[in-house]
């Protein structure tokens, strides 16, 4: 989200480029640009900080011209340190081009990758917007026919613009010479408004990220940019327009709405305060329909954005409505700083519960937040600790009530662990979830997985000299495979997709990202480089029999066995977003993961949690997975394996490609399986329910012989499972116990695959 103008005056548009930034402010605080045209000349000036802070009065001396852009950033790609990633972006060629952007391309890395191998353009940021740039400026180069520009020419360069990239962008450019461009993303996701100025001196033109721009700056309103729309004004002022996008569909960004936007502007002829008294009065009729229970003495907004919407629910509730919270304006937004220690402590800075009007009542908080709900939690732990000395009543949440009504949308989040005989609180719940799984068909949020890409001519060949597997395998293939060092022990345990020979993706462990990802790159060849992507995209398991039935519902592409085999990955359409499909899965049914740009990610959960009604779809967590993949014989990282232990005890072996050229740990890997292994990970049942946790000893005719490494309950075998290490001798004898907590319970050791050995429901 960041904060864009355009202007072609009759006089100079320095002062007005100024103001204009000013309103603009709340769009963004991290830095702020202006670029004009003068004398066939760009002047550009560009700081960190606040407008104020990024302009004195040499500054605007130094930007003669009457026409010229300007952005101020909030940064939600690149880095927001970086000075050099401020905007506007220059590049010289073709003709001279200068461009400021809202919003964030999904395919930048792919575009940069582009840039360098096809069009031979160097990319000096790690911004989408650079990148945007040299694809328009390409596009343009393409499309010119001579030295000398027309609206045909740039209106078939947006139109390539359009083809190449995705995501969301509402873009003003300047180019030398000729004019104003202005152009909207074929979804019209982020917002651009056209202003028009009737002087005795002629007609001026403004775009603009929002409409109040617009009216501060005298301005008067034309019309919201279409999206795919482009619009080109010369340096006389004349207005041309086109649209440029094959296929359009408006999808503005609902943040813009709730959060984003001033609440006095208009985008796309919708104005931003009555949406949000809309939105408080669905919050009302939501909550009557939903929680008709709950007792409410007061609805207290988290300032600012909220209000509207809390004072309309307020009223529809017939509840007092009162201010809980002083905001401190000086800090800045808590929800894209880096860290969870940072964003806590943030967030104490900037509110202030006033305590009186929560003491004693039944608070209904309502805020904007659409995003991780963390600083939703932390204001909660805010309004209810009290002043010290001064305790006051906890805000009732209705978990608890919840917890008392298994009839309802969930169940209270509170772990309970028991660690002798019983069950722990939550052991029914992931029965019913794990039932779920293997009979229907469940979602889960598997965003904190850690993912990588790794890039650079040769990224394939140099993943081949880390990989225990064979990685020469077609685009678009997965691969399971074991990083090891060189005594052969187990440094990592992940998943590549082969995206292309120059780019890959490593998927690990939610743990293990900062691990793995180092000791990769330690190994990795001059040239390449590995970049942590996790919070760039949301990952969402969807799994179960009848997980075709609901992908294919959602999009035109093919999904079936024969088109999309086990261990593929494809781009695959999803609703209105496209996503990165991999055929895999870590709880041993018919499945696919989906790793989606941030941004779309609640359209694509929204969009197969509703496809998924008529066959039951519910949400699972991570405990459904740990006792799904122990009945698949599924190990896990630090546990099951480790740099102690080697793929062949393991029973690993046949991830291991000894046929290929060489690799990290190939000549102790050969070594091991020429002599044989010492010890074997073995799989072991105990009928019924055993507390087990791990680490638990492993017995043979009363003697410890090893000790587990991971537990389990396996609800549909209804045994309880455990894998633990033993000596080869000893591998395929019986009269096994384990022992836990003073009782030692029998153990069966059987085959390692307990359920689905043949692999007929995984490959489905």
């Amino acid at each position: 989200m960041c904060g864009i103008l355009g202007v072609v005056a009759t006089t100079p548009v320095n002062q007005l480029l100024y103001d204009g930034l000013q309103v603009l402010q709340h769009r963004g605080q991290d830095a702020a640009g202006i670029a004009t045209e003068d004398g066939g000349r760009f002047h550009m000036h560009k700081a960190s900080g606040l407008v104020r802070d990024a302009f004195r009065t040499r500054n605007m001396r130094d930007l003669p011209g009457n026409w010229g852009i300007a952005h101020v950033r909030y940064p939600t790609a690149g880095s927001a340190s970086a000075a050099a990633e401020a905007q506007p972006f220059y590049v010289n060629s073709p003709f001279g081009l200068m461009l400021a952007h809202n919003g964030n391309l999904t395919n930048s890395e792919e575009l940069k990758r582009e840039m360098f191998l096809s069009d031979l353009r160097h990319i000096n940021t790690n911004s989408d917007s650079e990148v945007l740039l040299n694809v328009l400026a390409h596009e343009l180069q393409a499309a010119a026919k001579s030295f000398r520009l027309d609206e045909e020419t740039v209106f078939t360069a947006v139109a390539g613009v359009h083809r190449r990239c995705r995501g969301a962008y509402a873009t003003v450019a300047m180019i030398s010479g000729t004019g104003l461009l202005a152009f909207r993303d074929p979804y019209g996701i982020r917002p651009l408004v056209i202003g028009r100025n009737d002087t005795a001196n002629g007609t001026e033109w403004l775009v603009a990220s929002e409409s109040v721009a617009l009216d501060v700056m005298g301005f008067k309103l034309v019309r919201d940019v279409a999206p795919g729309e482009a619009i080109l004004i010369d340096t006389e002022g004349r207005f041309h327009s086109r649209q440029c996008a094959g296929h359009t569909v408006h999808a503005p960004c609902m943040f813009e709405f709730v959060y984003l936007a001033r609440p006095d502007s208009l985008i796309d002829d919708i104005s931003v305060y009555d949406a949000r008294i809309k939105m408080g009065e669905f919050l009302a009729r939501k909550l009557r329909t939903t929680m008709p229970h709950l007792e409410i003495d007061v609805v207290i907004p988290i300032p600012d954005s909220s209000r509207p919407s809390a004072m309309e629910m307020a009223h529809h509730l017939n509840v007092p409505y009162r201010e809980g919270f002083v905001k401190n304006r000086y800090i800045g937004r808590t929800f894209i700083m880096p860290g969870q220690s940072i964003r806590r402590k943030s967030v104490r800075q900037k509110l202030n519960a006033i305590h009186q009007e929560f003491r004693g009542k039944k608070v209904l908080l309502v805020d904007d937040s659409i995003v991780r709900g963390t600083t939703s939690r932390e204001i909660v732990q805010v309004a209810s600790s009290g002043p010290p000395g001064n305790p006051s009543e906890v805000i009732e949440r209705y978990a608890d009530q919840l917890a008392s009504d298994p009839s309802s949308s969930g169940f209270a989040p509170v772990d309970e662990p028991a660690f002798d005989r019983a069950k722990t609180n939550w052991f029914q719940h992931v029965g019913a979830e794990h039932k779920i799984v293997r009979g229907g068909v469940a979602l889960i949020d598997q965003t904190s997985f850690a993912k990588f890409e790794v890039i650079g001519p040769g990224a394939a060949a140099a993943l081949q000299k880390l990989a225990v597997s064979d990685m020469d395998k077609p685009v678009g293939s997965t691969i399971y495979t074991q990083l090891c060092n060189e005594k052969g022990g187990i440094e990592a345990d992940v998943t590549i997709l082969h995206l292309n020979d120059e780019r890959l993706w490593l998927i690990t462990g939610s743990g293990f990202g900062i691990r793995d990802s180092h000791w990769v790159r330690k190994h990795l060849p001059d040239g390449i480089t590995l970049t942590d992507i996790t919070n760039h995209y949301a990952t969402i398991n969807l799994c179960g029999p009848h997980a075709r039935d609901v992908l294919q519902s959602v999009t035109d592409d093919d999904v079936s066995n024969q088109a999309f085999p086990f261990f593929a990955a494809r781009q695959v359409e999803v609703g209105d977003a496209t996503a990165l499909v991999v055929r895999v899965g870590y709880v041993g049914e018919l499945g696919w993961e989906l790793y989606i740009p941030q941004e779309f990610a609640s359209h694509v959960y929204d969009t197969l949690r509703e496809a998924g009604e008529p066959f039951g779809i519910a949400d699972v967590g991570y405990r459904a997975i740990d006792a799904c993949r122990m009945e698949k014989g599924y190990l896990y990282w630090s546990g099951d394996i480790t740099p102690d232990y080697n793929p062949y005890e393991a029973g690993l072996g046949f991830a291991v490609a000894l046929n290929k050229d060489d690799f990290i740990g190939r000549a102790a890997l050969e070594k091991i399986k020429a002599e044989g292994v010492k010890r074997k990970l073995c799989s072991f049942t105990i009928e019924g329910f055993a507390p087990l946790h791990g680490g638990e000893a492993i017995l043979h005719k009363g003697k410890v012989v090893g000790s587990t490494s991971s537990t389990g309950y396996g609800y549909t075998l209804g045994k309880t499972i455990a894998f633990g290490y033993l000596p080869t001798e000893l591998a395929n004898e019986t009269g096994f116990e384990i022992e836990a907590f003073g009782r030692a319970y029998a153990a069966l050791r059987g085959p390692r695959v307990l359920y689905d050995a043949k692999m007929e429901r995984l490959k489905a």
